[in-house]
Parts: C-alpha cells; structure tokens; sequence
C-alpha cells in the first residue's frame, strides 16, 4: 500500500474543538490528540510515531493547530511541506468574509492537496526524470537552433561579400568600358583627322601653285 496523508486536523489555541476534520479512515483519533494538544509549545512543529504504524505531524502558529497524520513510511519534509500549504490556504480562506458558506469547497481543495502531496516517492521520481529529459531536448533544441543561426550568419557574410565582390566587379567593368569607350574615340578622331590632312594636303598644294601661277 502507497505512503498516503490519512487525517486532517485544524483548531484554534482558544477551543480544542476541530475548525476542520477530514478522515477519510473514519478513526477516532481524537483521544490520542488532545493530550498533545495540550503539550504544545506555540510556534513549533513536531511529529509523533504511533503504534509503529502512524506519524502524527503538528505544525502551531498564529493561535492555530495543524496536523496531519500519514503512515510510518511517509516522508516526514513532504508531510511538514503539506502542512505549510494548508496553513497558507487555511489564512486565505479564514479571512473571507463568506468562509463558512464556502467550507465544503475548501475541504474539497484539502482532499485535492492531500492526494497531491500523497504521490510516492517513485512517482516523484518518475517526474523528476521527465523533467530532466525535457530540459535535455528543450537544451539540444536551442543549441541546434544557435548553431543554425551561426551558419545563416556565415551563410549571410558570404552573400554579403559575394553581393560586394558583384558590385566592385560591375563598378570595374563600367569603367573599363568607358576608357575603352573613350580610347577608341581618341583613336578614330586621329583616324579622322589623319585622312582629313591626307586628302587636303594635295589640294592645299595645288591650290597654292595655282595662285603662284595666276600671280606670275
């Protein structure tokens, strides 16, 4: 049979009368109960073993009593965590205006929390080890999204450079283009110019002895 919480037991340091019960085992531990109430000191919490078979667990504060009672194979850090929890949702519920209409909704979340804390410690186990193997995957995860984002960024660089190179390139080649563009230019100018001198020269020649002639 599983480690379980087996009662719940909240009062008030002013009456030895129960704020809440809850016994699930239907057992009259009241007469086992009162005369630890009574031996309390305020502010602590102690745990007794019972009959070899039962812990009973105290938790005193702010004028209030808390207990729970588990096997003697519970975890006595898991029952105290119990306790803690109850304590905090007991203030919470004690200090609403309508705690009493609402009683049976709390009992009910007390249930819940003791079949919660009531998880073996295998389960927990179990969980634990789930836990660390989702962090594993979720860790392999964002470092195979890190490492995918570091060869986009080279990947980006060399677009860059490529994109740059392509650039400088067609930059060279516009200008290589126009100096050829304006060497050739140059060239049939002369080319022009050349013809222009070779065909004129004659005539400029015989045009001149022309004039010599008509002169004479």
């Amino acid at each position: 049979m599983p480690s379980s919480i087996l009662y719940v037991f909240i009062s008030s340091l002013a009456s030895s009368s129960p704020i809440l019960e809850i016994n699930p085992l239907l057992r009259n531990f009241q007469p086992i109960i009162q005369p630890i109430l009574k031996q309390l000191n305020p502010n602590s919490s102690i745990s007794y073993l019972y009959e070899d078979s039962y812990i009973f667990h105290f938790h005193n504060d702010a004028n209030y009593t808390f207990l729970c009672i588990t096997d003697s194979l519970f975890s006595k850090g898991a029952a105290l965590g119990f306790l803690y929890d109850l304590e905090e949702r007991f203030f919470k519920w004690i200090n609403d205006k309508e705690f009493e209409s609402r009683k049976s909704h709390f009992e009910e979340i007390i249930r819940a929390q003791m079949e919660y804390f009531s998880i073996t410690p295998d389960k927990i186990s179990v969980l634990k080890d789930k836990i660390e193997k989702a962090k594993e995957i979720m860790s392999d995860n964002i470092e195979k999204v890190i490492e995918k984002g570091e060869k986009i960024e080279i990947l980006v660089k060399k677009t860059e450079n490529i994109c740059t190179d392509a650039v400088s390139l067609s930059n060279k080649t516009i200008k290589m283009r126009r100096a050829l563009y304006w060497q050739n230019f140059k060239i049939i100018i002369q080319i022009i110019i050349c013809v222009i001198l070779f065909m004129g020269f004659p005539v400029l020649l015989a045009s001149r002895g022309l004039s010599f002639s008509i002169f004479n």
